[in-house]
């Protein structure tokens, strides 16, 4: 389909898979720091993980839209659409273990790889000119959403490292168009 928009982003943080994996399947908390969302509630729970409505509401503009998310416990969250303004809307979290010196297989090592892919199109043109200006940059910067409200904990990891001189800084996310946690 010529009009469905992909994006996909990777991110590596000092946080384990399961950590990553409750903050994006706590629905109810992200009003408290997605400022496009408006009202998230959980409509129902499944064995398998949730159905849940997000109310995107930004620059003039509501919208509500309906997904249903399966969980893999500490892995994954698989997100399909029921209803809303998109034709289509499919996305994956995926939450891999990283260690030291490699890959690990524990949901609850130190530090994970979040790999974030969402496909998404609108039901038709009208809210494709609407609504796609706002919720591009969203789908966008996603990720990066959900990586600031976990910085506070990396911030006590940190300083529990003490106060020595930095020695080496190896930075590997940034980009052109938001650099929010490098203000400290």
């Amino acid at each position: 389909d010529q009009d469905m928009k992909h994006v996909k982003r990777s991110v590596l943080l000092w946080y384990s898979p399961r950590e990553m994996y409750e903050l994006v399947t706590a629905i109810e908390d992200y009003p408290a720091f997605l400022p496009w969302c408006a009202q998230a509630e959980v409509i129902e729970h499944h064995d398998d993980g949730m159905t849940a409505r997000l109310t995107l509401a930004k620059g003039g503009l509501r919208h509500a839209f309906t997904t249903r998310n399966h969980h893999r416990s500490g892995q994954a969250v698989r997100v399909t659409l029921i209803d809303g303004p998109f034709s289509e809307l499919e996305g994956t979290w995926e939450f891999l273990p990283v260690a030291r010196g490699g890959v690990a297989r524990d949901a609850d090592t130190s530090a994970c790889r979040i790999e974030f892919d969402l496909r998404y199109a609108f039901a038709n043109a009208a809210l494709e000119t609407l609504i796609s200006p706002v919720f591009d940059r969203i789908a966008n910067t996603l990720v990066d959403s959900f990586v600031q409200p976990a910085w506070p904990a990396l911030r006590t990891v940190l300083d529990a490292m003490g106060r020595s001189p930095v020695k080496l800084v190896n930075d590997t996310h940034w980009h052109f168009d938001h650099t929010d946690n490098n203000q400290q």
